[in-house]
């Protein structure tokens, strides 16, 4: 992700600085920043205020959990620089499910029933509540991100275990209860100045959610998609990002399709869809975001094929994955390979002229990854 922002960012003209975790370090030669500071332990603070200083916009690539997002995102507004994305207070609003959920029932946008419950209630009124919802739930951490913490919990016996899946990834006292909608998972990209919001393309999401003690994960998707509720959604985007205050620039929402589009959070921050986006979008994406937030008006663009992106895990640790000459085209290694307990993990796009063409393309690469290597896990 940080590697085709700066690409995208630079493309456009612009000097980019960015942060490094140290421990990310082997990594630093894939990064095309102009300079790239490297972060250790207790070092961040101090440095991201002086590279602050030294910056005209700053745009944030940070975990919406512990508030960090949020954080972030005040110290650039008290500095006067230019943020590249959502105001603090809507980055605020949108990494609370809770609120997100309100605010959207307020703007006639149509959720998942749900209720806000303290995680220390007892199991009988929790289970009452979740009867009153609908067997079956799903629990989620109102601060969480990523699939962390997010169980489906289809009986009474499954809410303890459920219980103790959010407690490991919140920082609250509270949790939310919500009705589980069967259906197509997507999202909307969407590009929003002062005036107006801009759905871009509507993605499908590769989403695994699992009982208690399972790992719910997201893998990733393929764009752009065509669907009879695509127009429904794209208004209902546009109705709750104008209703929150301090959206602008690039947001993911995500949905589910069920009989109607239920929206289920807003994500204010580039998001995964953005590396399938930039390979087949008319513009560089940095300018639309650019304009967007400086007031001018969207350059017009168009999608030209269409994309699949993966999470691929690898079996033992690679240091290098080369793309044969024949896949250079069709083939984007997002991000590094990175070795993490006797795997290596990595995310891959694939470019067609349709999304059955790119999926072939990744199969294709992957088995010719296959030859080299013992097994491969998509």
């Amino acid at each position: 992700m940080l590697n085709a922002v700066v690409e995208d960012f630079r493309g456009v003209g612009e000097e980019i600085i960015t942060t490094l975790d140290s421990r990310l370090k082997a990594f630093q030669g894939h990064i095309q920043a102009h300079k790239t500071v490297e972060i250790s332990d207790g070092t961040f603070d101090a440095k991201f205020d002086s590279i602050l200083a030294d910056s005209d916009a700053a745009l944030l690539i940070a975990p919406e959990s512990e508030n960090v997002l949020y954080e972030l995102a005040k110290r650039v507004e008290k500095a006067g620089r230019l943020l590249l994305g959502p105001s603090s207070e809507a980055i605020k609003i949108a990494t609370d499910k809770a609120e997100t959920h309100k605010k959207a029932i307020d703007a006639h946008v149509l959720v998942p029933s749900a209720i806000r419950v303290a995680l220390s209630e007892k199991i009988e009124l929790i289970d009452k509540i979740c009867r009153q919802i609908g067997y079956p739930v799903v629990f989620k951490p109102i601060d969480g991100v990523g699939g962390g913490g997010i169980c489906i919990v289809a009986t009474q016996r499954d809410i303890e275990a459920g219980i103790q899946t959010v407690k490991k990834e919140t920082q609250l006292e509270t949790f939310q209860v919500q009705k589980f909608i069967s259906g197509l998972d997507v999202s909307v990209s969407a590009i929003i100045s002062q005036k107006e919001v801009h759905p871009i393309s509507l993605n499908a999401q590769l989403v695994k959610l699992t009982p208690p003690g399972g790992q719910s994960e997201y893998r990733g998707g393929y764009l752009p998609i065509s669907h009879a509720l695509m127009e429904e959604t794209f208004e209902n985007s546009k109705k709750v990002l104008q209703h929150i205050e301090g959206f602008r620039g690039y947001t993911g929402l995500d949905f589910v399709f069920s009989y109607a589009p239920f929206l289920i959070e807003i994500n204010p921050r580039i998001t995964t869809s953005y590396l399938g986006l930039r390979e087949i979008i008319s513009v560089n994406p940095a300018r639309l975001i650019l304009n967007a937030v400086q007031g001018k008006s969207l350059k017009k663009f168009k999608l030209e094929g269409a994309t699949v992106f993966s999470k691929v895990t690898f079996k033992g640790e690679l240091k290098t994955l080369e793309v044969p000459h024949e896949y250079r085209a069709k083939i984007t290694i997002s991000t590094p390979p990175f070795p993490f307990k006797g795997e290596t993990i990595t995310f891959i796009v694939a470019r067609g002229k349709s999304i059955k063409m790119a999926q072939e393309t990744l199969n294709n690469f992957i088995s010719c990854v296959k030859k080299q290597r013992e097994q491969v896990n998509i």
